[in-house]
């Protein structure tokens, strides 16, 4: 078989300008001429095609492809076992994509959450989410096994998760509508939300622990686990929360 770019393609069912493509970053490149000097594409150049076929199947980019065929020291079996490991990845990311948005879904059904305090909320309670896991290795890596569970219980429950997402939510409008009408950070009603909040920490005094001695891993990981409240609303929260723990013997400050 000896065929043009434009035959070629037609066999295949693909287009002139995708071969093209292929030859210009070294996917697909023939190596015969014809006598007017035109590339031809021959059974060896089938072969590969079908070949990325396969690769564009299984998931695999065009600079994966190419590196895959290009190294010939990588079996048929080993590159099956790579890119099952890599869809596996892809699978658990899209995973963790869905359960954010159900969990997302599931702070709006509530009905008290229909209002624009929680439109708000949205892109951060995202942004907690997308960060979490990452959270919970740290707090794994930096904790003993026992010390891990003791200090976070059964959070990792779906349930668990669904019941505290809806108390954060609960936090933010409240802490939200109570700046907004300009009750102080030490009222009655703040401190409530405060000390609600804090209860959802299933062993506080181990929290505690972690406020009063853990200053490295608090500060090694602040990006982390810092929450991104508007600027106004944030600096409330935290003059509340300090309030709050000073109340209970606890200088989050260290004076």
């Amino acid at each position: 078989m000896e065929e043009t770019i434009g035959q070629f393609a037609k066999r295949v069912g693909t287009t002139v300008r995708t071969l093209r493509y292929y030859d210009s970053i070294r996917l697909l490149q023939p190596e015969k001429r014809n006598t007017r000097g035109q590339k031809i594409y021959t059974h060896e150049e089938w072969e590969k095609y079908q070949q990325i076929l396969v690769c564009k199947h299984l998931g695999m980019s065009l600079e994966e492809t190419k590196n895959l065929l290009g190294d010939l020291r990588v079996s048929p079996q080993a590159m099956l076992q790579l890119q099952k490991h890599l869809l596996e990845q892809k699978r658990n990311e899209i995973d963790e994509v869905l359960k954010t948005i159900e969990r997302t879904e599931h702070i709006y059904q509530a009905e008290e959450n229909q209002t624009e305090e929680i439109d708000d909320f949205l892109f951060v309670m995202l942004d907690a989410f997308r960060r979490e896991q990452s959270q919970i290795n740290v707090l794994k890596e930096y904790m003993s096994k026992d010390y891990y569970e003791a200090f976070l219980g059964d959070y990792e429950d779906p349930v668990v998760q669904k019941k505290a997402d809806l108390e954060v939510a609960r936090f933010y409008k409240g802490m939200k509508v109570a700046l907004k009408h300009g009750l102080d950070a030490s009222s009655t009603e703040v401190q409530r939300l405060v000390k609600d909040l804090i209860s959802l920490i299933p062993n506080d005094a181990l929290a505690t622990e972690i406020i009063k001695q853990g200053d490295s891993f608090i500060i090694d990981h602040q990006a982390l686990f810092a929450m991104p409240f508007p600027q106004e609303l944030d600096g409330y929260i935290q003059s509340a929360i300090s309030i709050y723990y000073k109340a209970e013997g606890i200088d989050l400050n260290g004076s």
